[in-house]
């Protein structure tokens, strides 16, 4: 009886040493998705943007965002309600800023690039497909906006209220979302901008609220 007590206890004492390694195999794994996919959110391609988009949703409420890129710096600003919300994204550093403009400036920082948090926010992909679009179906052929050709992606089922999702896109940026209640569109592309020395800069007297 002891000794087959003994072997069962080696077996369990086995199955536990796989299980361990299996689990220190798929912690391996996870760190080095989690390192690449840190690495592709801290790249993007080269160039330089300005463009003005129009941003319409459900009610008719309507306000201009702008856009700004120049090489491995972006920026997003829109105003509304006597305040201006402003996000600059610093892909040299790998780090982002919100700020908001209203008697005095506050801000948070952000010590990694979250591109899923920030097109959340400006509804507007910069940095090419995202994986939900990317599973959307490519329409032949090429519709012009703001007098640039773009490669449309259709959600190809209905979405809230059986209306359709379309993206429009010129390169790696987005032209035109089109969906139920929300409408963005560019009214107007310069892919040659100049900006001023002080574009991308933090501006003085930021009060920072949290750090992330």
């Amino acid at each position: 009886l002891q000794a087959i007590n003994a072997k069962i206890c080696r077996c369990k004492e086995n199955d536990i040493g796989k299980i361990i390694k299996e689990m220190k195999n798929l912690i391996l794994v996870l760190i080095v998705f989690i390192t690449l996919s840190g690495a592709a959110k801290s790249q993007i391609a080269p160039g330089s943007f300005k463009i003005e988009f129009r941003n319409e949703v459900l009610g008719g409420k309507v306000f201009t965002i702008m856009f700004y890129k120049k090489d491995n710096m972006v920026k997003f600003s829109r105003s509304e309600n006597g305040k201006t919300f402003t996000t600059l994204i610093d892909y040299s550093a790998n780090k982002y800023y919100d700020l908001i403009e209203d008697k005095g400036i506050k801000g948070n920082k952000y010590n990694s690039i979250n591109y899923t948090n920030i097109t959340g926010m400006w509804h507007i992909l910069y940095n090419g497909l995202n994986e939900t679009v990317r599973g959307w179906e490519h329409l032949p052929g090429q519709q012009i906006v703001a007098g640039k050709m773009c490669d449309v992606y259709d959600s190809g089922k209905p979405s809230v209220g059986g209306a359709k999702m379309q993206y429009f896109f010129y390169g790696d940026i987005m032209l035109k979302m089109d969906k139920l209640g929300h409408l963005i569109e560019a009214v107007s592309v310069d892919d040659a901008p100049v900006f001023a020395d002080d574009e991308f800069e933090i501006p003085a007297g930021v009060t920072w609220l949290f750090e992330y």
